[in-house]
This record gives C-alpha cells, sequence and structure tokens, in this order.
C-alpha cells in the first residue's frame, strides 16, 4: 500500500489479507455503484468514482467529528502503530523501516515500552 508521501519520499506498507479484507469491507459500504475491487498492487484508498484518493486524510477529520472524538490527530495512529509495535517486540529498525524514520533515534523514543526493558533495569540498579 502507498501510504504517502514524507520529505518528498513515497512509503509503501504492506498489508496482510485482514488488512486488505477490512479495507475491502469499508470500501464496499462506500461505494454506490457497486464495489472497485482492491488488487495488491493498486490503490487503497479510493473515491466513489473509483479514482486515487491521495490518501485518508480526505476523510478522516470528517470521521474523527462525526465519532465525537476529541484531541484525536492522524498522528495518534502512527504512534499507537510504535507503540504496540514495540510492546510486540517488534524490532525497533522494522518499526523505524515502516514508520518511514530516517534515523533510529526518532523511533527509540518508545524504546521504554518494549517487553523486559524495566525488569531488566531493575536488576541493574542493585548492581550499581
Amino acid at each position: 500500500m502507498r501510504y504517502g508521501l514524507r520529505r518528498g519520499l513515497a512509503t509503501h506498507l504492506p498489508l496482510n489479507a485482514d488488512s486488505r479484507a477490512a479495507f475491502e469491507r469499508l470500501r464496499q459500504r462506500a461505494i454506490i455503484d457497486g464495489p472497485i475491487p482492491i488488487v495488491p498492487e493498486g490503490p487503497i484508498f479510493l473515491g466513489t468514482g473509483g479514482q486515487r484518493l491521495l490518501g485518508p486524510r480526505h476523510w478522516f477529520e470528517g470521521t474523527v467529528k462525526k465519532a465525537g472524538l476529541a484531541n484525536f490527530t492522524w498522528h495518534d495512529l502512527r504512534h499507537t502503530f510504535a507503540s504496540r509495535s514495540t510492546m510486540a517486540d517488534v524490532d525497533v529498525r522494522a518499526i523505524a523501516d515502516l514508520l518511514g524514520h530516517k534515523n533510529i533515534q526518532m523511533t527509540m523514543k518508545y524504546s521504554h515500552l518494549a517487553p523486559g526493558t524495566q525488569v531488566c533495569c531493575r536488576g541493574a540498579a542493585g548492581r550499581i
């Protein structure tokens, strides 16, 4: 899936079958004249006429408002992805690549959430 441009570079994210199926269900509800199938190499975000949208921001803010959510932004989704990936013990380099971070320091701010981080440090504190 092509996510968008960050610093002028296209970002591509792999989608598993569950993610593609969820997008397919959303799109079938949104298209009045019949579903437009998702193809693995094709765009995910399409307008009602099948035209390619540049990303989810065409609908995101309106959906957040309609849901009654306050202080919730697109960046919150990125933060949640990074946090949950870290807590699932996904390699920090893989998280950085998926988020499009140019350097690992940006991703390392989530490292305190990694499993066992605090347990490991407690043992070291007794030796200092």
